[in-house]
């Protein structure tokens, strides 16, 4: 089976990380899958979004928890576009491809689920924080789960299976032939983060992962089809 290509935040090389333009513009671009950060606003709204606070994306010392949707809705960030609901995304996707769900702070478990309940494609929930994974494969057993890492840990493969994962998101770098081996011999899943040169693209494949994430789908499904 091809590896899939998934799109980091959306094509974010290309649109404003985890816009709608962004997820559309992946699609366009031959992404089988789209990636999105999850964070929860004031008054309770899964919003598309991978900082704490605004400041990087959009010039506002403030955090996201602490603005309602419509304040966040109102926003123009600085490289185009708006912030958007988890349930937006979703819709968009509908058709299109599957999605990774990443959740970026502890508590939004069930209202991700419940999210994804609806959802008619394939999704998986990633994220740097194990036990919410766990908490997610109670709630949904059905649902994919992946764990991330920035670092490799000794028991990288263990401590994924521990959290009840489906699959490892190891950093690019960090994605070695051993790891990706172990991981296939315990059923799971490898999808290194962040690819976007083509020679390195042709690299992991050769290694057996499942998947790449980048920045640019474009020059991953470049180099799957050279």
């Amino acid at each position: 089976m091809r590896p899939s290509i998934i799109a980091h935040r959306g094509a974010s090389a290309y649109a404003a990380e985890n816009t709608l333009e962004a997820a559309i513009k992946a699609f366009e671009l031959g992404a089988d899958a789209v990636e999105v950060d999850v964070r929860l606003s004031r008054d309770g709204v899964l919003v598309a979004f991978h900082d704490e606070g605004l400041e990087r994306l959009a010039g506002l010392k403030a955090r996201v928890r602490d603005l309602s949707y419509s304040e966040l809705a109102s926003i123009k960030l600085r490289c185009g576009g708006r912030v958007a609901r988890l349930e937006e995304v979703l819709r968009l996707a509908e058709g299109r491809g599957w999605l990774v769900v990443d959740l970026k702070e502890p508590g939004l478990e069930e209202a991700v689920v419940e999210a994804l309940r609806g959802f008619k494609g394939e999704a998986m929930v990633s994220s740097f924080i194990h036990p919410s994974l766990l908490k997610v494969k109670e709630l949904a057993p059905q649902l994919k789960t992946g764990a991330i890492y920035t670092c490799l840990p000794v028991k990288t493969v263990q401590l994924a299976l521990d959290a009840g994962a489906d699959a490892i998101f190891p950093r690019r770098d960090l994605t070695l032939a051993e790891v990706v081996d172990e991981a296939h011999a315990h059923g799971l899943k490898v999808y290194p983060w962040v690819v976007d040169d083509a020679s390195e693209v042709r690299r992991l494949v050769e290694l057996g992962v499942d998947g790449v994430v980048t920045n640019r789908p474009d020059v991953a499904r470049c180099a799957l089809d050279a």
